[in-house]
């Protein structure tokens, strides 16, 4: 039987992304069907993430992106060999990256391509903007406490308790303000 051992980059991205069980059928030797099953979860968790996540955009660009994943998944079935199901997930991984930019280019009637940074602005249609609310940035503020700054905040559990549930009043948008007014080192090395 055709079987071969994965890196351990890409067993421990499946460890990451599936938990121990997944990381235990992939980390000695796999086959193609394998490996193929695990790609092809992956393609499931990027088609749940970007419907999940990719907000404010049209529903044309979140269209095109998904059907990527779609059509990925429907292919990627006819494959069997090795070689061919990794080169066709890096095109697919290549390609959905460019969709997310919005914008993928087609460069194939071009007689000779200089890449250069001046031709990979891809915004003709829509930019990418990274945007965080409140939450999502009281989120960060608590992981740095627990993380990066554990040392500045000496305690973290108390910094909830003290700070975000007392005098924040459990209000995120008043965690934020108060981080910022307190620390601002703090807050520029998140923020």
């Amino acid at each position: 039987m055709n079987k071969r051992q994965n890196s351990d980059k890409v067993n421990f991205l499946i460890l990451n992304l599936f938990g121990l069980k997944g990381y235990y059928d992939v980390k000695d030797y796999v086959t193609p069907w394998l490996i193929k099953k695990y790609y092809l979860k992956i393609a499931k968790s990027l088609w749940y993430s970007i419907d999940n996540n990719l907000k404010n955009t049209s529903e044309k660009h979140k269209s095109i992106i998904l059907n990527h994943v779609n059509k990925f998944t429907e292919n990627i079935k006819q494959l069997k060999t090795f070689d061919e199901i990794d080169q066709y997930m890096v095109a697919f991984l290549t390609e959905l990256t460019f969709y997310i930019f919005c914008y993928y280019p087609n460069r194939a009637k071009d007689k000779n391509f200089i890449n250069r940074k001046k031709y990979w602005n891809l915004d003709f249609y829509r930019s990418i903007l990274s945007i965080q609310n409140d939450e999502q940035k009281k989120n960060e503020i608590l992981e740095a406490v627990h993380g990066k700054f554990k040392d500045r905040f000496k305690n973290p559990d108390a910094f909830i308790m003290k700070v975000f549930m007392t005098e924040c009043n459990g209000e995120n948008r008043q965690l934020v303000i108060w981080l910022k007014n307190n620390h601002p080192d703090v807050y520029a090395d998140i923020f």
